[in-house]
């Protein structure tokens, strides 16, 4: 009987033993888990930080482009844009109007190879195009100038050309027998006035002609 109960005794024991040190095996496993409980606690707060840094580093941003994206300054910016564009219209109106035509005229062969031949008009040519108004004007006037005497010059030449025919023609032979040129009146006239310079180089000529009656009216 005795032994039985020294048997029991001993298996109860036994029982405790396996129960604290279950209960003890607990207690290190809890306190692991709390340890890392404790530091994921650390970490969470650390990643809070820096998430609030971050956060007010970007509404300092967004306030620098408030700041820089100004509604009244966007507005004084459109409206230089539009002064800008409003004087550059002007200009362009301007030319237009002393210079008929020159939008075409720059772009034809025989301009470009005027340009070609200078290399200040060449500069000149480059600043009028980046919307420098004063040199366009400038090479214009010049292109300008060159055609009217360009016009002129071959005027010139068919005036000329038109009077040898017509001083020819004039030849009657003799005048008396001296063999001296006879001019028709309104010829003469008409040379007067538009053809100055030939009877002015001619005047002496003419005069003679006119006291030696040989200039006629026909």
């Amino acid at each position: 009987m005795n032994d039985e109960v020294q048997t029991m005794e001993e298996g109860v024991v036994a029982v405790v033993d396996d129960v604290d040190n279950e209960v003890s095996e607990l207690e290190k496993k809890y306190d692991g888990l709390k340890s890392k409980i404790g530091t994921y606690a650390n970490e969470n707060a650390e990643l809070r930080r820096i998430n609030n840094q971050l956060l007010q580093q970007q509404a300092a941003s967004n306030q620098a482009d408030d700041w820089d994206y100004d509604p009244a300054e966007k507005k004084a910016d459109q409206a230089l844009s539009q002064v800008q564009k409003l004087a550059i219209d002007a200009q362009v109106r301007d030319l237009s109007r002393d210079f008929p035509g020159y939008q075409e005229e720059v772009g034809t062969e025989a301009f470009q190879n005027w340009v070609a031949q200078s290399p200040y008009r060449q500069r000149r040519f480059a600043m009028a195009d980046n919307m420098d108004f004063d040199a366009a004007r400038e090479i214009l006037s010049e292109w300008k100038e060159k055609k009217s005497q360009a016009i002129e010059s071959q005027n010139q030449r068919e005036l000329n050309r038109k009077t040898a025919l017509n001083s020819a023609s004039m030849e009657k032979g003799s005048a008396g027998g001296t063999g001296k040129k006879v001019y028709d009146r309104n010829w003469l006239v008409d040379q007067q006035v538009n053809n100055p310079g030939w009877y002015r180089a001619n005047y002496s000529e003419i005069m003679q002609a006119y006291r030696e009656g040989r200039v006629k009216r026909r």
